[in-house]
């Protein structure tokens, strides 16, 4: 039993028991209050009902001694004590009404019971006393105890079953509520493990299939991006060797005299040079990309100044591939503190993919704002476009789309995963549409106070 297990069964046990406990309470208080009033009250009907049955004989005989007697007949039989009021020449009318209910009752037990006949009282019963007690109150007492312990003999084995159908029912529901998390736990550590094809049931509770779905679309997404990493890894490799053994070939050639050196083959090896010195400028890239997360390296730039040198150059390398080149740049002529390092490569990334994928003839837009205190800036193209599946994958390190059409490019896989890394950095985000038309990459940094600073 886990510790969460345990907690959720005690506590559950705990509050069955203390309901029973505090059940058993409130039934013995119940019993001596109420139970003690209903006996006694019971009693004062009985007193009511002979007191009743002397008025009806002294309205026919009209004689008190008569009804002395059958007061003393009924103490004696009952085991009272009579108490004679004072006789008068003029006996004085009383309302005794005020003197009834449940004040009378309640003063029974110590005072006794007051006689009223044709509207006088003719004297008390009253109870003997044992130990300093009425015998009424230990009667009723000792009823009252009697009646407790006939209750509590049945409620004894009841409460007993009862607390172990609290027992088992604490457990079950312990169960049921911890089992989806040691579910949960599990399927971590195997994800953790590097075993991501889980497995989990599909029948949790409401408040449970949102975790459900996020632990099941995180493994899908972890299992997919390993295979991805491990054929990338793979591509990556064939990537360096190529250039290095068709490099290596013609050496090997030149030097057994197989071929003779001539421009042609100096352009070759230029070429091949080139290939390798790209691959190696991008992992410098996403080196200094993850250094650059821990150097905060802010600078006072002015940004309408940067997106126009970065106009010229962008758009003399849109001419050399024939494509189309504009943009819509309305930042202020102010002073902003930011890394500019870090949002250079952003740029150069966003625009190299852009000129990687698409065709000759085609168009690539920039624009860039600032709102709210945030630098927007949108990279639109014209190229093949992204399909849907794979949109939230070319932010991975070494994901690429097509393997052959990345071949013919040169990608690595890495500057976009770089720019990812870089904008988070900055505390922004960057968000992707595409289509068969095209792709439209969007991403915002928010922007810090430098000299003459305005929003």
């Amino acid at each position: 039993m886990n510790s969460l297990r345990k907690k959720y069964f005690l506590s559950l046990l705990f509050l069955i028991i203390i309901s029973l406990l505090l059940f058993a309470l409130v039934l013995n208080w119940s019993l001596d209050r109420y139970f003690f009033d209903y006996q006694l009250q019971e009693r004062a009907q009985e007193l009511e009902d002979f007191e009743s049955y002397l008025n009806v004989i002294y309205e026919s005989e009209n004689d008190l001694r008569t009804i002395r007697e059958h007061i003393e007949e009924y103490a004696a039989l009952h085991n009272l004590i009579y108490h004679p009021a004072p006789r008068r020449e003029n006996g004085m009318m009383h309302d005794h009404q005020d003197s009834r209910g449940h004040s009378r009752m309640r003063d029974m037990v110590e005072e006794g019971y007051e006689l009223f006949v044709g509207g006088r009282s003719i004297g008390h019963l009253t109870w003997p006393e044992e130990n300093n007690e009425s015998l009424l109150a230990a009667e009723i007492t000792e009823r009252t105890n009697e009646f407790r312990r006939e209750i509590y003999g049945i409620l004894l084995p009841l409460g007993l079953g009862l607390t172990v159908l609290a027992i088992l029912f604490s457990y079950y529901i312990s169960k049921k509520l911890t089992e989806p998390l040691s579910g949960f736990t599990t399927a971590v550590k195997e994800i953790k493990e590097g075993d991501y094809e889980v497995e989990l049931k599909e029948d949790y509770p409401q408040e449970l299939q949102h975790l459900y779905k996020e632990i099941k679309q995180l493994s899908q997404r972890l299992n997919y991006l390993a295979q991805i990493r491990k054929e990338s890894v793979l591509d990556l490799s064939h990537e360096i060797r190529t250039p290095l053994n068709n490099i290596l070939n013609y050496l090997t050639a030149l030097d057994d005299g197989y071929l003779e050196f001539n421009k042609e083959i100096i352009n070759d090896l230029k070429e091949e040079t080139q290939r390798l010195e790209e691959l190696s400028n991008r992992l410098d890239d996403l080196s200094m990309a993850e250094k650059k997360i821990f150097n905060n390296e802010q600078k006072e730039v002015n940004l309408k100044a940067f997106f126009s040198n970065l106009s010229d150059k962008f758009n003399r390398r849109a001419e050399n591939n024939n494509l189309n080149y504009s943009q819509k740049i309305t930042v202020p002529d102010k002073v902003y503190l930011l890394d500019l390092e870090a949002l250079e490569i952003i740029m150069e990334n966003l625009f190299s993919n852009a000129l990687k994928y698409t065709g000759s003839g085609g168009k690539i837009i920039l624009q860039a704002e600032i709102k709210a205190g945030k630098l927007t800036v949108q990279l639109e193209d014209s190229g093949i476009g992204i399909a849907e599946e794979e949109q939230e994958l070319i932010f991975e390190r070494f994901y690429r789309t097509d393997k052959s059409r990345s071949q013919e490019t040169g990608g690595t896989g890495i500057g976009l995963a770089i720019t990812k890394e870089l904008i988070e950095y900055m505390q922004g985000n960057i968000s992707l549409e595409s289509s068969e038309k095209g792709s439209i990459f969007k991403f915002e940094i928010p922007l810090q106070k430098g000299r003459d600073y305005e929003f």
